[in-house]
């Protein structure tokens, strides 16, 4: 009868154009390449406003939505185009939990919620079209971005920043995040989960005292 398809998301997505992070998006999948909104699409969209409506008092803007581009080899657009009212979550990243501690509980939460509005038939309380005021999911986040670097010497031209992003490895059955560079340019219009200012001697001294940070940077 629906379909929940169920994905972990990077921790580079914002919820919109802000420093706000996507920690949890959703998506109704299209059914077609014309992205029409069919009936099982319109249910897919009436349940997410429904989940963002009870999210929302808890994650504030945190919440995003993902593309919706067609492609039919995707489950969701599959079953969507099937009629089966198909939807996306996206665990994304909330602010310091990189084991997704908190993103879990929300997804749990969502879901519930999502059953209790399914089970009591309450879908038409929701309007379809608010699903389109929820914000697009942007690629705008670094897992840490180190800003003016070019007050570390003439390697950077001047405001340069240098966001790096966290690659993940397994080392003896446990997963360690791996800091890489990922861009080295102005990046004004983008954010960091943490962020260094080398104008700011407080910060630029935490960087310093960073080993894994300071052999990537300096």
């Amino acid at each position: 009868d629906y379909c929940f398809n169920m994905h972990d998301q990077r921790s580079i997505y914002s919820a919109g154009s802000e420093a706000i992070s996507a920690s949890l998006s959703f998506l109704a999948p299209a059914a077609d390449e014309s992205l029409s909104i069919t009936p099982a699409r319109a249910k897919s969209m009436q349940l997410i406003v429904a989940m963002s409506e009870a999210l929302r008092p808890m994650l504030g803007n945190q919440i995003g939505r993902y593309d919706d581009s067609f492609n039919l080899d995707c489950v969701g657009d599959t079953f969507q185009s099937m009629g089966t009212p198909s939807v996306l979550f996206e665990a994304g990243h909330y602010p310091g939990d990189y084991e997704r501690e908190e993103t879990r509980k929300y997804v749990w939460y969502a879901m519930m919620t999502a059953l209790q509005v399914i089970s009591a038939n309450e879908l038409d309380k929701y309007n379809l079209h608010q699903y389109s005021e929820i914000p697009n999911n942007e690629k705008l986040y670094y897992d840490i971005l180190v800003r003016n670097v070019d007050q570390l010497g003439g390697k950077y031209s001047p405001g340069e920043s240098v966001g790096i992003l966290y690659n993940e490895r397994l080392k003896s059955d446990q997963i360690e995040l791996e800091p890489v560079i990922e861009n080295i340019g102005k990046l004004e219009n983008h954010f960091g989960h943490l962020e260094f200012d080398c104008r700011v001697p407080s910060e630029l001294k935490k960087l310093q005292n960073s080993p894994k940070l300071k052999s990537l940077i300096f």
